[in-house]
């Protein structure tokens, strides 16, 4: 766990490099969305059900806030 208690990604997770023939290797990273994230996690299957309430509150609020974000008035 890191130091907010939340669970970090291991080292070099989504990293790879592109090799084509004797050139040097290309790196790209894959990162997968939110959604993503949220439809693999398995920890919400042994949550309590006032856990998975205030799990499922959590990402909602986070998400009302990201889009919030995105979309600013622009004034």
């Amino acid at each position: 766990m890191g130091a907010t208690g939340e669970h970090e990604e291991p080292p070099g997770r989504g990293r790879f490099l592109i090799k084509v023939g004797g050139r040097p290797g290309i790196p790209i990273k894959v990162a997968i969305t939110d959604a993503e994230r949220r439809l693999h996690d398995t920890n919400t299957r042994w949550a309590t059900g006032e856990q998975a309430v205030e799990q499922a509150l959590a990402r909602t609020a986070a998400d009302v806030a990201r889009a919030a974000g995105e979309h600013g008035t622009g004034s």
